[in-house]
């Protein structure tokens, strides 16, 4: 089972965004990968200027309340992930 599989049901949401791709590739890509979540586009790179993204991947975790908790740049393993999930979900 993956993080998003486990901790949807206790409140995980989770967003993608790319970054000015065609939405035919965002389309494939979410076919090829079968993307559970959906995926939107940052035609104008408004989003990264906001949140500050100088890398892909670039990661947010958001508390209900929409204040972000943690901001994460390039892969991020599994536990520390899970680890963070716990902190903020429970």
């Amino acid at each position: 089972m993956n993080l998003y599989q486990e901790y949807q049901k206790k409140g995980l949401v989770i967003l993608g965004v790319a970054e000015q791709s065609p939405q035919k590739e965002i389309k494939q890509f979410i076919a090829n990968y079968r993307v559970p979540y959906p995926i939107g586009r940052d035609e104008d790179g408004s989003a990264d200027n906001k949140y500050g993204v100088r890398a892909i991947p670039t990661s947010f975790l958001f508390t209900r309340d929409g204040k972000l908790y943690h901001k994460f740049t390039g892969y991020a393993p599994k536990e520390f992930l899970k680890g963070k999930l716990q902190e903020l979900l429970g």
